[in-house]
């Protein structure tokens, strides 16, 4: 746990080093990819099921863990500070609480009900609706991000609940669709040409290897 805080509190500053060398997509797919790779590596290692898990959960899963997430906190750190956006993109708990009740039946009860009122009070005072100037764009897909991040908690939850899988496995799958639909996004959607240079190689490997790879698989 120590190890996780550690890798992705810092991997905030390592992305937005990356957007100054390539958009918030072209990142997201670079860093997806060589996850992915990396993980299907270690699966070997492991010996773990290289056969890909049921595609239609897994397609879903990796569409708001991966391309979801990456995308919206990416676009977010070009829009705005590393501080705020990560923070509100950490509101995710929050959301996973809602959807939960929603999707799960899984009630808030007692002083819970005094932890979301709370919640949802300092995530007004964060987001500053009565002040649409500056960053309210880079606010708004930060938050986008954490609901992205809360819906694939919900996914996962339900599909433990319907029966058990190989959780390394399905996260390593849901990276690699989550990374080519990342792909897809970053060839259509117009952005400036990449700075390939040996830094952005070694802020792609940091976010890749390290946070995206390392950190799921811790």
């Amino acid at each position: 746990m120590c190890a996780l805080w550690f890798i992705w509190s810092y991997n905030w500053i390592v992305v937005k080093e990356g957007l100054r060398f390539a958009g918030p997509f072209d990142y997201s797919a670079l860093r997806c990819i060589f996850g992915a790779v990396v993980m299907f590596g270690v699966l070997k290692i492991m010996k773990k099921p290289l056969a890909p898990p049921p595609l239609g959960r897994t397609f879903m899963l990796g569409l708001f863990q991966t391309t979801g997430f990456l995308c919206f906190s990416s676009w977010a750190l070009v829009e705005g500070a590393v501080g705020k956006s990560a923070v509100l993109i950490y509101t995710f708990p929050f959301w996973t609480l809602l959807f939960a009740w929603i999707a799960l039946g899984e009630r808030i009860r007692g002083l819970q009900w005094f932890a979301v009122t709370l919640a949802a009070a300092g995530l007004t005072l964060v987001l500053e609706p009565w002040d649409l100037a500056g960053s309210l764009t880079s606010r708004i897909l930060a938050v986008l991000a954490g609901v992205s991040w809360a819906i694939s908690t919900v996914i996962a939850k339900d599909w433990r609940s319907r029966g058990n899988f190989d959780l390394l496995s399905v996260t390593t799958w849901q990276m690699l669709f989550g990374g080519i639909i990342c792909c897809v996004i970053a060839a259509a959607v117009p952005s400036r040409a990449i700075e390939w240079n040996g830094y952005f190689i070694l802020l792609i490997a940091a976010s890749g290897i390290v946070a995206t790879a390392l950190g799921w698989l811790l």
